[in-house]
């Protein structure tokens, strides 16, 4: 068995859809079809438009997690900005932020 572990950025709308990574993560640990998963077995889930002021905390959340680590950035806000992409305000995807 693996032990995935999930830390979970809900940011804003998306963060309600995220939410069920839990659900996800409960059975990848209850299946044997972990064997593709068993190296990335921490996880942070970035959901919603990441800002500029939430950057520390995003980077800080990465920085936490231990070897080896993943991200998935979980919709279009998330990915790209989103609708927002041309705000101030709003960072263009953390891929800006994290690997």
């Amino acid at each position: 068995m693996s032990n995935v572990s999930v830390l979970q950025a809900g940011l804003a709308c998306c963060g309600v859809e995220s939410s069920s990574v839990d659900l996800v993560s409960d059975a990848w640990e209850q299946t044997e079809s972990v064997s593709k998963l068993s190296a990335a077995q921490h996880i942070l889930v970035i959901a919603g438009t990441v800002t500029h002021a939430l950057v520390p905390t995003v980077k800080s959340a990465y920085d936490a997690l231990q070897e080896p680590k993943v991200v998935v950035a979980f919709g279009a806000c998330a990915i790209s900005g989103g609708p927002y992409w041309d705000s101030y305000s709003v960072v263009s995807g953390a891929h800006q932020i994290v690997p």
